[in-house]
C-alpha cells in the first residue's frame, strides 16, 4: 500500500530576462522585454519509477507601445507571448499524475492611465489565449483539447477621494470561455471558477481627532462561478466585508 500521496512529478524552470524602455519623443515610448525559459518535468509512478519526461525551451517576448497625449495621461498597447508549466493529469486518468508539456499563452491588451491631482485611474481591455486540457473520454487520457480564451475589462482607482479618505479599488469584468473543443457539451462554455465580475475595494479614513488612527473598510465581491465544464450548475457569488483599524505612534523614539 503506497498510500494516497506520492511524488508524481518534479518540475524545473530557469530563465533569463532582459528589458528596456525606449523613448522616441516626450509623447511616444516603447517597452520591450524578452525572457528565455527552460522547462524540464519528470513524471513518476507510485513506485517512484520515472515514467515520462518533458523538456522544452523557448523565448517569451513582451512589447508595449505607449503614447502620452498630455503629461498626466498614457495610452498603451501590449502584446505578450509566454511559456508556462503544463497542467497535472488528475487521478483516475490513464496518465494520472503526469505533467503535460509546457503551454504557450498569448495576451493582447490596450489600456488608459490618468493621474489626476489626488487620484489615479486605470482602464484596460485584454484578451488572453491559453491551451485548455481536459479528459478525453474515448481513451480516458488527460490532454490538450481546445483553448481557454479570457476577454475582459479591468478598472481601478487609487488615491484620495475626500480629505482624509483614501480608496484602493478595482473591478474586473471577465468573459472566460472554452473554444475549439472536440466536445459540443463544453464548447463555448464558461471556464470553471471564473466569475463574470469580481472586485475588491479598500477604504481608509484617517480620524482627525486622533492622529495616527486609521479606520479601514474592505469589500470583496464575486459573481456566480461555473462549477463544471458543461455549466450544468454554478456556485453562488459572494460579498465579504472587513472592518478594521490601525494606530501608529512613537514608543521610545521608535515608530510602532
Amino acid at each position: 500500500n503506497v498510500g494516497l500521496n506520492f511524488d508524481s512529478s518534479n518540475a524545473y524552470q530557469q530563465g533569463v530576462n532582459v528589458g528596456d524602455t525606449i523613448r522616441f519623443t516626450d509623447a511616444w515610448a516603447a517597452r520591450l522585454a524578452v525572457s528565455q525559459d527552460w522547462f524540464n518535468t519528470d513524471n513518476y509512478n507510485n513506485k517512484g519509477a520515472l515514467t515520462t519526461e518533458y523538456s522544452n525551451h523557448g523565448v517569451s517576448p513582451t512589447a508595449s507601445l505607449m503614447y502620452k497625449p498630455v503629461s498626466n495621461m498614457t495610452v498603451y498597447a501590449t502584446f505578450a507571448s509566454s511559456l508556462q508549466a503544463g497542467d497535472l493529469a488528475p487521478a483516475g486518468t490513464v496518465n494520472a499524475g503526469e505533467s503535460l508539456a509546457p503551454y504557450r499563452s498569448k495576451e493582447y491588451e490596450v489600456g488608459y492611465k490618468a493621474s489626476l491631482t489626488k487620484i489615479d485611474f486605470t482602464a484596460a481591455l485584454f484578451e488572453i489565449q491559453r491551451p485548455f486540457a481536459n479528459i478525453n473520454a474515448a481513451g480516458n487520457v488527460f490532454e490538450i483539447s481546445g483553448q481557454q480564451v479570457n476577454k475582459g475589462l479591468e478598472l481601478s482607482a487609487v488615491g484620495e477621494m475626500l480629505p482624509n479618505l483614501r480608496i484602493y479599488g478595482g473591478v474586473t469584468l471577465l468573459n472566460a470561455r472554452l473554444e475549439e473543443t472536440p466536445l459540443a457539451s463544453i464548447d463555448d462554455k464558461i471556464y470553471v471558477g471564473a466569475p463574470k465580475v469580481k472586485g475588491n475595494t479598500l477604504f481608509e479614513y484617517s480620524i482627525p481627532a486622533v492622529p495616527g488612527l486609521v479606520a479601514t473598510f474592505d469589500w470583496q465581491f464575486s459573481g456566480p462561478r461555473a462549477a463544471n465544464d458543461t455549466n450544468s450548475f454554478f456556485v453562488a457569488g459572494y460579498n465579504l466585508f472587513d472592518l478594521g483599524a490601525r494606530y501608529t505612534t512613537n514608543v521610545l523614539s521608535k515608530k510602532v
